[in-house]
C-alpha cells in the first residue's frame, strides 16, 4: 500500500501495518544474530580475524552516536511537520518511524557483520544491543496516531 494511502485507512489497521514493518525489521536482525551465534559457536580452530577489531568497533560506535541521533531528529521533524491538531497522520508516523528504524538497523547489522569478521561478539554486541533496544522501545502505538477522544482499538 502506498504511503499516502495509509492516511485513508482506519488508525487501527494503519498501526497494525506499521507494527508488521517494525517486527519484520527486528526479526531480520534477530535471525542474523541467531545464525551468527550458531556459526561462531562451532568447535575447532578459528583462523585469525582478517581485520583489526578495534578499528571496526570504533566505526560502529561512531555510527551509533551519529546515525541514530540524526535519524531520531528526522523522525521528530517528520512528526512535527505533519502533526494535525496534536495527532500524527498514519503516513507520517510510518515514514518517520521507518527512517529511524532503518538507521538503527544499519548500526545493528554493521555490528553483526563486524562480529562475523572478527569471530567475536565482544565488544560490538554493545552497539547491536543499543540499536536494537532503541527499535524495541519505539514500538508503534495507536495513541500516537489517533485523537484523544477516538475509540479505535486493535
Amino acid at each position: 500500500m502506498a504511503n499516502n494511502q495509509l492516511n485513508s485507512v482506519p488508525p487501527a489497521k494503519a498501526i497494525l501495518m506499521i507494527r508488521i514493518i517494525w517486527g519484520a525489521l527486528l526479526l531480520g536482525q534477530f535471525a542474523f544474530l541467531a545464525v551468527e551465534s550458531i556459526i561462531l559457536s562451532q568447535p575447532g580452530q578459528q583462523p585469525a580475524p582478517p581485520i583489526d577489531a578495534n578499528i571496526l568497533f570504533v566505526i560502529n560506535i561512531g555510527m551509533l552516536v551519529t546515525i541514530v541521533p540524526v535519524m531520531f531528529m528526522v523522525r521528530m521533524k517528520t512528526f512535527s511537520r505533519n502533526r494535525v491538531n496534536g495527532v500524527i497522520p498514519p503516513a507520517a508516523y510510518g515514514t518517520g518511524n521507518i527512517i529511524f528504524w532503518a538507521g538503527c538497523e544499519g548500526v545493528s547489522f554493521f555490528g553483526l557483520v563486524v562480529a562475523m569478521l572478527t569471530r567475536s561478539f565482544w565488544p560490538t554486541i554493545l552497539c547491536v544491543i543499543a540499536a536494537m533496544a532503541l527499535q524495541i522501545v519505539t514500538f508503534p502505538r495507536l495513541s500516537d496516531i489517533q485523537a484523544p477522544g477516538d475509540t479505535f482499538k486493535i
